[in-house]
């Protein structure tokens, strides 16, 4: 992660102009190749703006800006998630711009919180495509040492699985105790030999000491939300202080008596019965006396206690809840918040976009269920040159949805009457070409 995140350092810093990226030794060997003669401006009267906010200093006392804490991990969710697509569109040239997408696709696919090992020589030859093409598009000051480890991040992935499921503690601690030692004026060799006898120390008790056996590419899978064995949501401290009863409407229970009838095994079988049963009076001429559902005994036997709360069905009511973290065995937890959350439904051949209008439990045929109400947006159409996903900024329709079918919580951004679903789950990478 931190490779990543000095490697997407050095391009931002490329491309907002910054002095560190520009030196002597990188304009020499520029030209030394004859590559790039001119990559920056080297006269300061070329420098000037003609913007006049640039010129301007405000007048009178204003508050001290604080400088914002430096974290690692935000460079490499700016590609990951698609901000900087979003924000390059338009700009640099064509090939210079289809090569910094290639490469942010690529570091998402690296920062994936789960890796398929068939999928791995695919991205593979596209994340050395995307190397190669970064070394010849861009300036030289971006081939550091931080852009060669990068080819060796998919080793890393394929004996200890993710990049978030490794813990690089030990080593940013070795590393930062040989810079202090070295830098250190009084005996630096003893300080650094000290410092390897408590990392080979270390190594000793990481090899003796019992560790995990189980598979890093191990898919978890639970049979439902009714698994008694390990239940993958849990419910903040804040959401049942700030819960409330809310009333559904007849539009969104049949909803959500549809997506119990593909959850629950016993409760189709009822409805299936139920309808042979119904059409079996209807040939017969009976079908005026015939039951209700709620109603309805099956021929030739009784229900249990669970089958007649199934065809008693969902209650109208539910409990809400103004925030709800998901939780799922093999993977990061998720904040889920009411009119903040913007979502896609998973498992449809399309894709389908909505935002969170609210979170409700219902407790149904003995079983906790958590549900989204969403706003769903107009089908979406697919940007091909920044590979985002965006739709109108409307709402079409609002419809209940389990809150294990949706994806994490996106990244959006908004132009207009246009929202733009930054980080939307796409489907593989397309193999690019190294010369184009």
């Amino acid at each position: 992660m931190h490779t990543i995140a000095v490697c997407m350092k050095h391009i931002l810093s490329l491309i907002t102009g910054k002095e560190s990226d520009d030196s002597v030794s990188v304009r020499n060997a520029e030209k030394a190749f004859n590559r790039f003669p001119e990559c920056w401006v080297e006269r300061e009267d070329c420098k000037d703006t003609d913007l006049e906010s640039d010129k301007s200093i405000p007048e009178g006392n204003h508050k001290e800006r604080r400088q914002p804490k430096e974290n690692s991990v935000i460079p490499q969710l700016i590609a990951a998630r698609g901000i900087a697509k979003y924000c390059l569109r338009g700009m640099l040239a064509d090939t210079q711009r289809e090569t910094l997408f290639h490469f942010f696709d690529c570091v998402a696919a690296l920062c994936a919180e789960e890796q398929d090992p068939v999928m791995l020589p695919s991205l593979g030859r596209n994340l050395n495509i995307a190397l190669a093409r970064l070394e010849r598009d861009f300036p030289a000051s971006l081939q550091v040492i931080t852009s060669h480890i990068i080819h060796h991040i998919l080793t890393g992935i394929q004996n200890f699985g993710p990049v978030h499921a490794t813990w690089m503690f030990p080593y940013e601690r070795f590393i930062s105790w040989l810079c202090r030692r070295a830098m250190s004026r009084k005996h630096p060799e003893a300080t650094i030999l000290k410092t390897y006898q408590i990392y080979e120390w270390c190594q000793y008790q990481k090899r003796t000491c019992s560790t995990s056996s189980e598979d890093v590419f191990s898919n978890y899978f639970l049979s439902g939300p009714c698994s008694n064995e390990d239940q993958p949501m849990e419910m903040i401290e804040g959401a049942l202080k700030a819960s409330s009863t809310v009333e559904l409407d007849s539009i969104t229970l049949e909803n959500m008596k549809g997506v119990y009838q593909s959850e629950i095994e016993e409760y189709r079988v009822l409805c299936q019965t139920y309808h042979q049963e119904k059409e079996k009076a209807r040939r017969q001429r009976r079908l005026r006396g015939f039951p209700p559902f709620e109603r309805w005994v099956p021929e030739g036997r009784t229900l249990n206690d669970k089958e007649q709360e199934l065809l008693v069905g969902p209650s109208s009511t539910a409990m809400k809840v103004s925030e709800y973290v998901y939780k799922e065995r093999g993977r990061r937890p998720h904040k889920f918040q009411s009119t903040k959350s913007v979502i896609c439904q998973v498992g449809l051949p399309s894709y389908k976009f909505g935002i969170v209008k609210k979170i409700i439990l219902q407790t149904f045929a003995g079983c906790q269920y958590v549900w989204l109400l969403n706003g769903w947006y107009p089908p979406p159409n697919f940007h091909d040159e920044s590979r985002i996903w965006f739709s109108e900024d409307k709402i079409e329709e609002t419809l209940a949805i389990l809150i294990s079918r949706v994806s994490k919580p996106l990244v959006i951004a908004k132009e207009e009457n246009l929202i733009w679903f930054l980080d939307a789950p796409i489907i593989g990478i397309p193999e690019q070409q190294l010369f184009t």
